[in-house]
Formats: C-alpha cells, structure tokens, sequence
C-alpha cells in the first residue's frame, strides 16, 4: 500500500475502535435512523446501529440512498426461517453502501486480519475486531476496493461517532417522529432533523427517452392480455471481470398472466446501466416479437414498477404492483431444474437430501440448535455440503460409511486448505465447534442422510 492509503486505513480502524468504545448499542435503537449527506458526493448515508437478535453480532449499516434503504427496510419483513425466500434473498442482494460487523479473531477473512496488520493496529476481546465490507447491487457483501471508499466509510463513521457521543452526553435530544440528519451548511457540519414521512420519499422514476418507440408501441393493436413483469436473482453468482467481483445475475422475465406462456427472459448486472434497458427491452419486445399492446402489465415489486411505468405510461398500457402468480410459478419451476436432467446417482442423492432437511430441522429443535449463532448455523450447512461433495466425489464414500475419527480429520485437514478456507472463512473456527458439538450431542454420525440435506443446490 501507498503511504496515502496507510494513513486512510489507518484513520479507519481508529475510528472503528472510537465506536466500539463508545459501544452505541447500550444506549441507542435501531429505529432511530442517523442520515449523514456526504460534502463531496452528496450521497446520503442512512446509518442503523444494530444488534443481531439471535446471535447478538454488533454492526453498523449505512445505506447508501433512498434505494439501499428501501432495500435494508424490506429485509427486516423476514424471519429467520425465511431467510431462503427468494423475495428476502431480492432485498439482500438490492442493499448498497457499507457494513461494520465487530467479530472475534477468528472469523475475520485472512485479508481483513493481513489489513490490520499492515498499518500496525491491534485489536484486543471477544467481538472486537472490526469486518468492513461494501455492499453492492447484485454482489455479497465485498472487501473495500478503493482508496474512496475508506474515505467515505471513515467520514459517515466520524460523523456517526460524534452524533452518538454527544446524544450519550446529552447535548443533543431525539424528537418524535424526527430522525437526525447531519450535513455540511456555510462550511460547517450541521445537525436537523428530517421528518419520518420525508425519511423515503418517491422513488425516482426512470424517464423512458425513446419517445418515437413508444409511440410506435402506443399505436399497435390493444389486446386482452394482462402480463405479468418479474425479477429474481439466479442462486449461482458469476465472475463478473469488469467489477472484479462475484455478481448473482438477476433475470427479468415478463410472461401470460392466464397462459403462463413466458415472452421473455433476460439476464441482467444490477446496476443502474443495465435496469434502464428494460423498457427498451420491452419496447422491442412488444414492437418485434409480439406486436400488440398487453391491456394491463403487473409486476412483482416497485423498483421494477419504477424502471417501465414512464414507458408505458408513454405507451398508453396500464402498468400496476400486485401479484405475479404466474410469474412465482415460473421462478419456482426455473430454479428447480436448474441441476439439470438427473441420472440415477443423482436421484439417490435427492431422497439422501430430503431425509437430511428432516434430520436438521429435528436439530434445530433442540437446545442444542437453540444455542447455536445464526452465523454457525449458516456456516454448518456450508460444512455438511462441502463434507458431502469431497468425499463422496473424492473417495466414493456415502455419510453413513464415515467414521467420527475420518470426518474429524478431514475437518481439520481438508477444510483448512487454502483453497477453501478462500469460500468459508471467516466462519471455519466457530463452524467445526458448532458441528462436533452437534454429532457428540445428538449422534448425527448415525444418519446415513444428515450431511447432504441442500446438496440440490450445490450438486454440479
């Protein structure tokens, strides 16, 4: 690193350490929201201090934008056992800004422990450690990239910092109905106070450019036919070269709302670039392929509503939020069959799978699966998929044929190699504690079935 990008880094990590200092989450709520407008880009940052309910992991969110927080909003609609809704998994992967989790030492990824090392800091106790990740559109959440992002993250944290403390010292009050709002005026930083109705006004609408193809498409024959507009996020992410990152592509698909017959489906980057096709798209779709006018199009949430309302208002078709029946059977039936056509092992693997979910949801009952973290929870399945995979693929071994002292060398053989410490750090060390705890609590190395019960989604 540059000495101007150890220096940020460094005035990063202090900042990090004020605020676990401070320790907000003694005094603070994660309702009362905190708005910091950025001087330089004017990008307004919405910051929640936070607690995880069911494993107690402190974390700061900061949205960026009306859009990043209307999208951390519709996550918290789900509860634990949702959290493999595809409609949960669509607000997730809609966040965009930062987030500050304080962790042990050992859940930090090998890059976040070789940063800290690198400008010379040191952090000390149980849930001290700070993992800073930018969330992006599309993407899990990533390690900082750039050198403007520690410079924007340092300056909302800087910003929060000072806000908190002096709430805590009682120099400043919480209003009803008022959120904080903090930005430059005259050269100076300023506290407001921002109405809770002004808190997400409207969306900005996409205004549809092509007024000559909309009126194209507003003069074609009128049917009546409702459409049905939908997007998901695919469950496997690609490469994407140009970002440098993992992306989960997002499929928009517009289909019959009484037929189910699909008009289209196409694959998109969740950027702002690429949405703005869609009415495009669409225009063409309707233009070149159909060659009429739908009576009405439905569509499944309002960031989509958002990107084709201008068009089709310009079109002359009625365009409404409501539910997409069609659509959600298409979504399921796409996601299913994306394994494939199985053969007779695979199928084998199917009833190994559905035995498997009994057996872990049995788990989950216990105490035992009362005491487990949701972050152990969610790194043990990782464990019981990839335990599956590599020994079955490698040795041509089922789970009923391992033994407690096999699996427990290749816990700490195999699942601590490079390669795929790369996929499950930084939960290895908490995961292979939560998983030997559970088979001598619970015997689970009886079940022929307990390590493979989502192996669908991962089986290649």
């Amino acid at each position: 690193m540059s000495k101007d990008s150890i220096a940020l880094w460094t005035r990063l990590y202090e900042v990090c350490k004020k605020l676990r200092k401070l320790n907000p989450w003694e005094f603070w709520s994660n309702q009362d929201i905190i708005l910091i407008e950025d001087p330089v880009t004017k990008m307004m940052g919405y910051c929640v201090v936070e607690q995880d309910p069911l494993d107690g992991t402190l974390m700061i969110n900061i949205l960026h934008g009306q859009a990043g927080m209307r999208a951390y909003l519709e996550s918290l609609n789900y509860d634990f056992e949702e959290l493999e809704d595809m409609n949960y998994i669509k607000s997730s992967y809609r966040q965009q800004g930062f987030l500050l989790l304080y962790a042990n030492r050992d859940e930090l990824f090998e890059e976040d422990y070789e940063r800290i090392k690198s400008v010379g800091m040191s952090f000390r106790g149980k849930a001290q450690w700070p993992i800073l990740r930018r969330l992006f559109p599309g993407s899990k959440p990533w390690l900082l990239e750039t050198d403007e992002d520690v410079r924007l993250l340092t300056m909302y944290l800087d910003q929060l910092v000072q806000v908190l403390t002096d709430f805590d010292q009682g120099k400043i009050d919480l209003r009803e109905n008022f959120y904080l709002t903090i930005s430059v005026q005259n050269g100076k930083w300023t506290l407001t106070y921002t109405e809770e109705d002004e808190l997400l006004g409207e969306e900005e609408i996409f205004i549809y450019p092509n007024e000559l193809k909309a009126h194209r498409v507003s003069k074609l024959p009128k049917q009546p036919v409702i459409m049905e507009g939908s997007q998901f996020y695919l469950p496997t992410p690609l490469w994407d070269e140009e970002n440098n990152r993992e992306l989960f592509p997002l499929l928009t698909t517009f289909i019959n709302h009484e037929s189910g017959e699909v008009y289209s489906g196409e694959i998109y980057k969740s950027t702002r670039q690429e949405l703005e096709l869609v009415s495009d798209r669409l225009a063409d779709l309707l233009l070149t392929r159909l060659q009429f006018r739908p009576r009405e199009i439905i569509v499944s949430d309002e960031i989509l509503l958002d990107l084709i309302s201008d068009f089709c208002e310009k079109a002359n078709i009625d365009c409404d939020l409501g539910p997409t029946v069609a659509a959600d059977a298409f979504m399921s039936s796409f996601l299913s069959t994306q394994m494939g056509d199985l053969n007779g092992e695979e199928q084998a693997f199917l009833h190994l799978i559905q035995a498997a979910e009994q057996s872990y949801e049995v788990m989950l009952e216990t105490h035992l699966g009362q005491m487990l973290t949701s972050i152990q929870k969610s790194a043990l399945k990782d464990i019981w998929i990839y335990s599956v995979l590599f020994l079955y693929k490698e040795f041509n071994e089922l789970p009923g044929e391992w033994s407690k002292e096999g699996f427990e060398a290749l816990l700490q053989s195999h699942l601590l190699e490079e390669s795929v410490k790369n996929d499950y750090r930084p939960y290895i060390g908490s995961s292979i504690k939560a998983y030997l705890d559970c088979q001598q609590e619970l015997g689970l190395f009886k079940n022929s079935f307990v390590l493979s019960h989502v192996l669908a989604k991962y089986y290649k």
